[in-house]
């Protein structure tokens, strides 16, 4: 699953989705051995506002955006070897 980040979270991390499973600590269900379970949420409808990042879920997004920018870069004609 993932999740849509908003605008400016888009433009400072340079990722549009999250892949992430979405738990709101009010939204549980009761087992039958009386034992206690988070729901987890359709992210379709779902937009994040802010992040709780730790260390790993940070170079995680770091590595992500500067894979996206490099993709993005066009070629100029000095980059390319011209023909023989």
């Amino acid at each position: 699953m993932s999740v849509a980040l908003l605008l400016h979270l888009k433009n400072k991390y340079n990722v549009r989705f999250v892949k992430w499973v979405i738990h709101v600590e009010s939204i549980i269900c009761e087992k039958v051995n009386r034992s206690t379970v988070n729901i987890g949420i359709n992210t379709s409808n779902i937009a994040i506002m802010k992040l709780k990042l730790n260390k790993d879920r940070k170079t995680f997004l770091e590595q992500k955006g500067k894979d996206r920018s490099a993709k993005k870069r066009k070629f100029m004609n000095e980059d390319v070897i011209p023909p023989l």
